[in-house]
C-alpha cells in the first residue's frame, strides 16, 4: 500500500512540474513574440481601434474559445464521460490557450487536459482519447473552412500565400 502511494505521490508531483513548465515555456513564447513591441505601442494600437471593433473583437474570441469547448464536449459524449460542461470548457480553455500558443500543441493541450480530468476521476486512457478527439475534430473543421475558402476565394487564396498556380478551386473541391 505505501509503495502505491508514493508512486501516486510521484505522478502528483510529475504533473505539477509539467504544468509548471508548460506555463514557464508559454510566458517564454510570449516574451519572444512580444519583444519588438513595448507595453505603449500595444495600448496606443488598442486605442486606435473604435469601441464597436474591439468589441466584435472580443466577442470573436470568445465565440471561438467556446466553440472549441464544443470539441471536448462531444469527445467526452462519445466516450460516454459525464463531466459538468463547466468543468468541461474549464478544461479544454486552458488546455486550448496553451496549446494555440505552445509548439508541439499535441503535447501541451493533452498534458493539460489530462491533468484536469484525471483530477475529476476519468481515467488516463480516457483523457489521451479526448485529446485525439478534439484535435482530429479541430483538423477536420480547420479543413473543411481551407476547402470552403479555396472553393469561395480560389483567386485570392493562391495570392495571399505565395502559392505557384493561379486558382485554388481543385484544391478546395
Amino acid at each position: 500500500m505505501g509503495a502505491e502511494r508514493r508512486t501516486r505521490n510521484r505522478w502528483r508531483w510529475a504533473g505539477a512540474l509539467a504544468s509548471l513548465a508548460l506555463f514557464v515555456a508559454a510566458l517564454w513564447v510570449l516574451r519572444a513574440e512580444l519583444r519588438e513591441y513595448s507595453y505603449q505601442d500595444a495600448l496606443r494600437e488598442l486605442r486606435r481601434l473604435s469601441a464597436g471593433r474591439l468589441s466584435l473583437s472580443l466577442l470573436a474570441t470568445l465565440l471561438g474559445y467556446w466553440a472549441l469547448t464544443g470539441y471536448d464536449r462531444l469527445s467526452l459524449r462519445y466516450l460516454g464521460v459525464s463531466l459538468p460542461y463547466r468543468k468541461t470548457a474549464l478544461a479544454s480553455f486552458v488546455a486550448y490557450a496553451f496549446s494555440n500558443t505552445l509548439p508541439l500543441s499535441f503535447v501541451a493541450g493533452g498534458t493539460i487536459r489530462h491533468r484536469f480530468y484525471s483530477s475529476w476521476g476519468v481515467p488516463t486512457g480516457e483523457t489521451a482519447r479526448v485529446t485525439f478527439f478534439s484535435t482530429l475534430t479541430y483538423a477536420l473543421g480547420l479543413l473543411t473552412a481551407c476547402g470552403l475558402a479555396f472553393t469561395l476565394q480560389p483567386v485570392a487564396i493562391p495570392s495571399l500565400l505565395h502559392l505557384p498556380f493561379r486558382s485554388a478551386r481543385p484544391l478546395g473541391m
